[in-house]
């Protein structure tokens, strides 16, 4: 066992797994500030070459989001994604406006191993329980919350959902 600086005990056979994140907004690796859309820095012009450098340095997954998908505004950023997949071998997770049964698809055709699911999870979580069914294993439950409420549509809006609640639905898919 070892003590880390909160006292709490955490067995050393315990290991985490950190996920570099790549947020592409008009086919760019971004960050918001706070969830604005305005408020956006470019941090790097070709996010397959990110990926690539996070590869090279040992990251076994990526977490990517695409920003333009979820907001629901403009084109999506699936080729960019494609590139990225065909770039890395590591285990690839990508959210951000996965709302059909056609994204869903087009996603895993891509290679993604896993899909993080939101504001259609919120809103139809009926929709995403079939998907889960259909697609075992590979789906995640991505809730952003304010204040113990659920934001969805790229965190643009109020769900009216409970964050506690939305998780346990989501725990009962699997």
């Amino acid at each position: 066992m070892r003590l880390p600086r909160n006292g709490a005990i955490i067995p050393n056979t315990m290991s985490m797994l950190i996920l570099p994140a790549i947020d592409i907004l008009n086919g760019r690796c971004v960050r918001l500030y706070k969830g604005d859309y305005d408020r956006s820095k470019i941090y790097f012009e070709n996010p397959v070459e990110v990926a690539r450098s996070f590869k090279a340095a040992g990251a076994r997954w990526l977490h990517i989001v695409d920003l333009d998908a979820a907001r629901g505004q403009g084109e999506n950023n699936r080729k960019v994604i494609g590139g990225i997949r065909r770039a890395v071998s590591c285990s690839l997770e990508v959210g951000g406006g996965i709302r059909s049964g056609e994204d869903v698809k087009e996603l895993v055709e891509l290679g993604v191993d896993r899909l993080i699911v939101g504001t259609v999870l919120a809103r139809n979580p009926e929709l995403v329980s079939g998907w889960c069914a259909q697609y075992p294993g590979r789906l995640a439950a991505g809730i952003d919350a304010l204040g113990g409420m659920v934001r969805v549509s790229g965190w643009e809006s109020d769900s009216g959902v409970e964050d506690i609640d939305l998780a346990a639905k989501a725990a009962a898919m699997g």
